[in-house]
């Protein structure tokens, strides 16, 4: 078998009964089942939940372990009006992650402020002083977003000042364990059974939403009529998982099928004028998140200024947030210039 460009294709071979199963069972063609195969999506079910692509096939988010408790400090804190600050990383997943659950907690009413570290003064990840002072400004509650499984001291002093935490990680639990927070949401977890292991940061900060708006109907009362849509947020859910090159199998397939769609019409401000500044206009593919809107939100983190992606992605203003995307295209055109001057260099 040849290409287009007449190359010979060199192909595996996957288990042919199991193939010609899937194919029959699905009504797809023996070479797309064979493909799907090789690339590890095995038995039909699993292919069917691939290819079918359906939001229903998501797993249930109180299968991660600490759900439950996660959700009802959130609950408290809501019903209390506790001061909730978000604390993100400054790559593109960090920061889609906290803008979404930035646009989720404004759907439901509730303010929350956030903290991004500055990369070049604090480097990775929580670290003391940011625990004073997020602590000082009469914050109660921290949700990290795609940090935090490795700040066991940082944990435990917030712990000694009042500040109760609750992590969102997808990284791996560091030598010394788990923190001590209130949950800790991260399949990586030796004790957590979750089906699917590899969400993203925001993968995980969009599981979190998604049981609390559940918990908001079936524990707080609210009519299902005053629950946020949750799909109109996962264009920031497709954004933040291509960015950060996650395995698009299981239901990270499902979210950045549905999330690309999302994108291509989204009425978000900031993606709005992103999009624009990155000569996007009508579809977007996996290829358009990963050579062109990405690229724009991490040159902003790489050079100090992760907080203009944020404020882009939450904008409420067009205006705004044109100005915003403008800069960060001239952010992104500046780590081009750093980037060809070491390669020339070096």
């Amino acid at each position: 078998m040849r290409s287009l460009l007449n190359k010979r294709w060199i192909l595996r071979n996957p288990a042919l009964e199991m193939a010609d199963k899937i194919s029959l069972s699905l009504d797809i063609l023996p070479i797309v089942a064979r493909l799907l195969i090789n690339r590890r999506v095995e038995g039909v079910d699993e292919a069917g939940m691939f290819v079918k692509a359906e939001l229903s096939s998501l797993h249930d988010p109180f299968l991660i372990n600490g759900m439950d408790f996660a959700v009802d400090r959130i609950l408290i804190a809501i019903k209390n009006k506790e001061l909730i600050r978000l604390f993100c990383d400054y790559d593109v997943d960090g920061v889609t992650s906290a803008a979404f659950l930035t646009h989720f907690f404004r759907d439901i009413g509730v303010t929350v402020d956030y903290y991004l570290p500055e990369r070049m003064k604090e480097g990775y990840g929580l670290n003391e002083d940011a625990v004073r002072s997020i602590r000082k400004e009469g914050a109660s509650l921290m949700i990290t977003a795609d940090c935090g499984i490795t700040a066991v001291r940082e944990v435990d002093l917030a712990h000694s000042l009042g500040l109760d935490v609750i992590i969102t990680d997808h990284h791996q639990v560091g030598s010394e364990g788990l923190p001590k927070a209130v949950a800790v949401l991260n399949p990586h977890r030796s004790n957590c059974d979750y089906p699917y292991k590899f969400l993203s940061g925001v993968g995980l900060a969009f599981k979190l939403a998604l049981a609390v708006r559940t918990a908001l109907h079936k524990k707080a009362g609210w009519s299902k009529d005053s629950l946020p849509n949750m799909k109109r947020h996962l264009d920031l859910v497709a954004l933040g998982t291509i960015a950060d090159v996650a395995p698009l199998t299981g239901e990270n397939h499902i979210l950045v099928r549905h999330g690309l769609d999302v994108l291509a019409k989204t009425d978000k401000a900031g993606l709005v004028a992103l999009k624009a500044v990155s000569d996007l206009d009508g579809s977007i593919n996996a290829r358009s998140v990963g050579f062109a809107l990405g690229p724009r939100l991490n040159a902003a983190g790489r050079l100090g200024k992760a907080d203009r992606g944020f404020h882009l992605l939450t904008s409420m203003d067009l205006k705004k947030a044109k100005e915003l995307a403008q800069e960060l295209n001239i952010i992104n055109q500046e780590r081009k210039d750093i980037q060809e001057l070491v390669q020339d260099e070096a």
